[in-house]
């Protein structure tokens, strides 16, 4: 805990300290803004083995209130400040009770050495059974319901782990519903992916549901498409987001592995996934709007082509003024131009932003076009993947259109496409091509890009369905963006087909969860794209920790006698007056 030295007050200073930590422990008052943390001691009952976790507990709840849990488990040297601060984090910004559970036990507690390390962590990763039992441990300590006031058996509870206990975590997911419980979710930081999933006796369950988060350069996309197959196999709801140039341990701060854009955004997509499945805050599809506004825009390409576009600036913006914000091109889907794409713009005009809506086909092909007709709508997507150089020319007419408008950006230009137009932004950004800051492809096809070698300058969003494109589509173009020096971020979402952000499709293909969370991770990432104003985690370690007694059950109000309180009250008052 950090203290402030006030010359000769600084003992003073130290000691009230001490006293209000005490005080707080016993009365349960939370100090400033922060949680409130104690250690507990706990027993694993399978062994016997003696284990001291963490618990955090929010700020400001009344006695008996009640929340859903988070239990952290830790990378490889154990429970640590890091643990502990991440629990903390939990608390304060989740609102959820936090436990950061251990697995190697009091007498294992912070292992040193490498190969203290390595021992240990063989053993666990080697004995699913005794891993899994540990975690248990934890669950069933929370909900025996005289652990803390603020959680039983009734609520939810969510795992998050880092490293070795993000590995542990993806584990206890394919064997959970062999266990009476509560666990809802799983969250995995770049836990060891490698030869760990081929599940023996995993159980066939939609729960609990799992999020890994991975770095580019730390699992290799073949071992993810593992992941995949074995969570399938076992009925999981699952979402894999992977960040380029990402090494392990990318969550760990003030460490040379630190990412800040993959923790960031990797602890952005945990709050959304415990929120749907902690919380049960369900998500909400868009509607299709039928007046959004949209005004039409003539523009021609360089062959004389008429294209005929639209945009939409947000409402709060007087287009009257030389307010410039970005823009954001929207590619259309294989059936041109409708009312799904201009309430796509519309929502963009929702997160601060011009959109505008572009015409690849032209005023006069689109005329031609008889969209219901399978035979030409297939000819017509033949025609622009062989056409790859028309296809990014039509994309570079509409960015030069909506340069045009008065309200636009110039330097804060970003590409998104759904379908075709998912295909189209991909391929803009393996031409090399530089204008647009930043593209996005929804359920954009992967397996007829034909990358060239160029270098790519545009930074990379790829949101994929696990049901839509081929794990060996997905390797290839992690392989391509990877030799073209590309800065990317790719999810993909289980049992998601095609078309999956369409809400007025009627084939049935949309999915309402991979629609919100691909939306999301959108806005975020223009956010960070455009250079605004990011949240950046608080990783403060001056978090109050108050030690917990050595019972089995670990409860949070310790009872604390007068005789404690009278010496502290008299230690404080002694060295008050040194």
């Amino acid at each position: 805990m950090k203290t402030t030295l006030f010359s000769s007050c600084s003992a003073c200073w130290v000691a009230l300290h001490m006293l209000c930590v005490f005080v707080s422990a016993a009365l349960y008052i939370p100090l400033a803004s922060a949680a409130i943390g104690v250690e507990v001691d706990y027993v694993d009952p399978q062994d016997g083995t003696s284990l001291r976790g963490f618990l955090a507990i929010p700020q400001g709840l009344t006695e008996s209130e009640l929340r859903n849990a988070v239990i952290l488990f830790p990378d490889w040297d154990g429970v640590d400040a890091y643990e502990r601060g991440r629990a903390m984090m939990v608390a304060d910004e989740l609102g959820y009770v936090a436990f950061a559970a251990d697995v190697y036990g009091v007498d294992n507690y912070n292992p040193a050495t490498f190969p203290e390390r390595i021992e240990l962590a063989t053993l666990y990763r080697s004995n699913v059974t005794l891993f899994n039992g540990r975690m248990q441990a934890a669950v069933n300590l929370l909900n025996d319901g005289t652990f803390t006031p603020h959680f039983d058996a009734s609520h939810n509870i969510g795992f998050v782990g880092y490293c070795f206990g993000g590995t542990g975590v993806l584990n206890y997911a394919l064997h959970v519903s062999a266990f009476e419980n509560n666990v809802l979710g799983v969250v995995s930081f770049h836990g060891g992916l490698s030869g760990t999933f081929i599940p023996e006796n995993a159980t066939v369950s939609a729960m609990p549901q799992v999020l890994i988060l991975s770095g580019g350069d730390d699992d290799a996309s073949s071992t993810v498409a593992e992941i995949e197959a074995a969570f399938n196999e076992a009925g999981r709801t699952w979402e894999i987001t992977r960040f380029s140039d990402v090494i392990h341990g990318f969550t760990v701060f003030n460490t040379s592995a630190y990412d800040e854009r993959a923790d960031t955004r990797g602890w952005d997509s945990m709050k959304l996934f415990f929120s749907e499945v902690l919380d049960a805050n369900a998500p909400v599809a868009p509607q299709i709007s039928l007046d959004t506004g949209a005004i039409p825009m003539t523009y021609f390409d360089i062959d004389g082509s008429e294209l005929n576009g639209f945009y939409s600036i947000p409402g709060d913006l007087d287009a009257g003024t030389d307010t410039q914000v970005p823009v954001v091109i929207i590619i259309h889907d294989l059936d041109g131009i409708g009312d799904y794409e201009l309430t796509r713009a519309s929502m963009i005009n929702d997160l601060g932003y011009v959109g505008f809506v572009a015409d690849i086909y032209s005023k006069a092909l689109f005329t031609a076009t008889d969209f219901t007709n399978r035979t030409q709508t297939t000819e017509l997507l033949a025609y622009y993947r062989d056409n790859v150089q028309l296809f990014t020319q039509r994309i570079k007419a509409a960015i030069t259109a909506a340069k045009t408008l008065p309200n636009v950006d110039p330097e804060n230009i970003a590409i998104i496409g759904y379908c075709f137009g998912g295909t189209g932004a991909i391929t803009y950004a393996l031409e090399g091509e530089s204008e647009a800051v930043a593209v996005v492809s929804f359920h954009g096809g992967l397996s007829t890009l034909v990358p060239k070698g160029l270098p790519i300058q545009t930074k990379m969003l790829i949101q994929s369905g696990g049901s839509d494109d081929a794990s060996s589509s997905v390797v290839d173009l992690e392989a391509a963006l990877n030799e073209g020096g590309a800065e990317w971020e790719m999810t993909r979402y289980s049992g998601v087909v095609h078309a999956f952000t369409v809400f007025n499709d009627v084939r049935g293909r949309y999915n309402v969860r991979a629609d919100t969370h691909s939306w999301t991770a959108m806005g975020t990432f223009l956010t960070s794209a455009f250079g605004r104003v990011e949240v950046t985690l608080n990783n403060s370690t001056d978090i109050p920790i108050i030690a917990g007694n050595n019972s089995s059950n670990g409860f949070l109000v310790n009872p604390i006698s007068l005789s404690l309180f009278a010496g502290l009250f008299i230690l404080s008052i002694s060295l008050l007056v040194i």
